[in-house]
C-alpha cells in the first residue's frame, strides 16, 4: 500500500506542475467527469485572462438550497429538521482556474469534531484537459455520494452511503476521462482526518475511483480508499463497487460498500428502482417520480446486529427543473440481532436557487 500512496501523489502531482508545460497531450483526454455534489462541477463561463477585482465578481454564482423535514418513527422523537441550508460560490479567476465555497449554516455542530459550517472550499485548476482540486471537497468513495442532494430519488441515501461514502476531506484530486475507453476517473490525496480538521500524523490518504461508461444509460464504477487517521494511525480502509442502468423509464442503481475503521470491519449494501410516472399518460401525475430500496448495513461484523431496510417513496416536482420538490418516504426497518425493529415517514420540502 506504500508503494500504491506514492505512485498516486506522483501522479496528483506531475499534473499539478504540468499546467506549465506545453498541450501536446491533450488530444488524449476529455474532462466530463461525474456530476458531485459540489458546486465547482457546473464551471462558470468567462473569458476573462487577467486576475482582477471586477472580472471575479462579474463571474461569480450564488446558490441557496434549502431542505426541510418532519421525521416521525417508533423510535425516535417526531421532530422538524432544517436538513440543509446550503449557500455556494462559484466563479472564475482566468479561463483555467475557478474557485468554490459552499457554506451550511443548517449543519449541527454540537459535540462533534467538526465544529465548522464550512463544506467545500478551494481551486479547480484545468491541466491538460483534466481538472485539479486543491481544498477541501468530498472524497471519491461512493457513486451515490457524489450525487448531488438535489437529486436524490429518495429524502435521505442509504445508510451505508451516510456513513462511509458521503464524507469531505482536505487534499488534492485528478478528475479527468478518457475517452478512448469510455472511463472516468479521480485519483486523490487526503488528510484522512475529515472536514475542517487538523492533520494528526505524518501518513496521508489516498482514493481513486473509475467509472465505466459502456452506453449513455449504464455506469458501473469501483473504488478504494487506503489510510489512516488519528495520532495512533488507525486504519481507514474503504472499498466499493455498483453503478447505475436505465431500461427505458426505469432506472436502478445498486452499491456494496466495505469498510475497516481500527479493528471494526463493517460492511453493506442497497438496491433502488425509480420511475416517472409521467410515461403513465395521466396528466396530473407528470410531476411524480416514485421509487424504492432495499439496504442492508452491518456496522460492526463481530457482533450479531444488522440494520435491513425497506424504503418507498414518492416526490412532486414544483417546478420544469426539478429543484423544487416535495416528498415523502416511508420506511421500515427489520433489525436482526439485538438491533431494534422502526417504522415511520418522513416528509420533505426542497427550495433551491
Amino acid at each position: 500500500m506504500n508503494f500504491f500512496k506514492t505512485m498516486v501523489a506522483c501522479f496528483c502531482l506531475s499534473f499539478v506542475t504540468s499546467a506549465l508545460a506545453e498541450n501536446n497531450l491533450r488530444a488524449l483526454f476529455k474532462s466530463q467527469a461525474y456530476q458531485m455534489e459540489m458546486p465547482y462541477e457546473e464551471d462558470a463561463a468567462s473569458s476573462a485572462r487577467i486576475l482582477n477585482t471586477s472580472s471575479i465578481l462579474q463571474n461569480v454564482e450564488v446558490h441557496g438550497l434549502v431542505q426541510l423535514y418532519f421525521v416521525s418513527s417508533e423510535e425516535t422523537v417526531d421532530q422538524f429538521k432544517l436538513r440543509r441550508g446550503e449557500v455556494s460560490f462559484k466563479g472564475t479567476l482566468t479561463d483555467n482556474a475557478s474557485f468554490f465555497v459552499m457554506i451550511d449554516p443548517a449543519k449541527n455542530t454540537q459535540g462533534k469534531k467538526d465544529g465548522s459550517i464550512l463544506q467545500d472550499l478551494g481551486l479547480t485548476l484545468k491541466v491538460l484537459n483534466n481538472k485539479v482540486l486543491v481544498g477541501q471537497f468530498k472524497r471519491p468513495i461512493s457513486l451515490e455520494g457524489l450525487q448531488s442532494s438535489t437529486t436524490l430519488e429518495l429524502l435521505e441515501r442509504a445508510t451505508i452511503v451516510r456513513v462511509l461514502g458521503d464524507k469531505r476531506d482536505m487534499g488534492v484530486m485528478v478528475q479527468g476521462e478518457a475517452t478512448a475507453f469510455k472511463l472516468q476517473y479521480m485519483v486523490g490525496v487526503f488528510n484522512g482526518e475529515g472536514p475542517n480538521v487538523a492533520e494528526a500524523n505524518q501518513k496521508k490518504d489516498v482514493a481513486a475511483m473509475v467509472i465505466w461508461k459502456p452506453t449513455d444509460k449504464t455506469q458501473l464504477y469501483a473504488s478504494a480508499y487506503e489510510g489512516s487517521q488519528g495520532v495512533k494511525n488507525d486504519v481507514q480502509d474503504r472499498v466499493g463497487t455498483g453503478g447505475r442502468v436505465e431500461w427505458g423509464p426505469v432506472a436502478v442503481k445498486v452499491e456494496y460498500l466495505q469498510a475497516q475503521d481500527a479493528k471494526v470491519e463493517q460492511d453493506g449494501w442497497y438496491v433502488l428502482a425509480s420511475y416517472p410516472l409521467a410515461h403513465l399518460g395521466i396528466e396530473v401525475l407528470n410531476p411524480v417520480k416514485v421509487a424504492a430500496r432495499y439496504e442492508e448495513w452491518d456496522a460492526n461484523k463481530d457482533d450479531a446486529k444488522e440494520q435491513h431496510t425497506w424504503t418507498f417513496g414518492a416526490q412532486y416536482s414544483l417546478d420544469p427543473k426539478d429543484v423544487t420538490k416535495v416528498g415523502v418516504d416511508i420506511f421500515y426497518l427489520d433489525g436482526k440481532g439485538q438491533e431494534k425493529d422502526d417504522y415511520g415517514v418522513s416528509l420533505g420540502y426542497q427550495g433551491k436557487f
